[in-house]
């Protein structure tokens, strides 16, 4: 609830609108809402703020449905994709790429992954600006932003499932 200046703002709408819709906070950290990639964190005073919602809340929504993943490593050996930003998701250039992929990663919650894309409809994130982004979930409880990978970049998990690690490797990221 809000009842001050705030009602003004196009992030705050847009923050309590995604609580109607059945979303939590997007942390970081011990920050509650320390995740700046999307609308689920901090709300900014601006009357207008090009930005989406993260990887994990957007695919809770079921959004970007057409260029979704789902990896269960249970299930399967390795994977190699390519991610575009939401602002791509209808661009003739991102067939065969992904918008948000999914790990499923049972009572530690599930990873989100894509590409934060500064351009178009999120062209004001906040933070992690062009680079592969990965929040945790547990349900559709809070996410929290667990890493900012550029090109390069690696993020392990160590005991991922049946004692197996789990590594994330951006090859490269191209803006073009």
């Amino acid at each position: 609830m809000f009842n001050n200046e705030w009602c003004q703002y196009s992030s705050t709408q847009v923050h309590e609108d995604g609580h109607n819709l059945g979303l939590y906070h997007a942390g970081e950290g011990n920050d509650e809402y320390g995740d700046e990639t999307g609308f689920m964190g901090y709300s900014y005073a601006s009357f207008e703020t090009k930005m989406c919602y993260n990887n994990a809340k957007s695919w809770q929504l079921g959004w970007y449905g057409l260029k979704h993943e789902t990896l269960d490593f249970s299930q399967r050996g390795g994977f190699s994709g390519a991610l575009v930003g939401v602002d791509d998701y209808q661009n003739a250039a991102a067939a065969g790429k992904y918008v948000v992929v999914k790990i499923v990663g049972g009572a530690a919650g599930d990873l989100f992954v894509g590409f934060n894309r500064r351009k178009g409809i999120n062209a004001q994130t906040q933070e992690g600006m062009d680079l592969v982004t990965i929040q945790r979930q547990v349900g559709t409880g809070t996410s929290s932003l667990q890493a900012k990978l550029s090109a390069g970049g690696q993020f392990n998990v160590a005991n991922f499932q049946n004692n197996k690690s789990l590594i994330i490797k951006v090859l490269n990221i191209n803006l073009s």
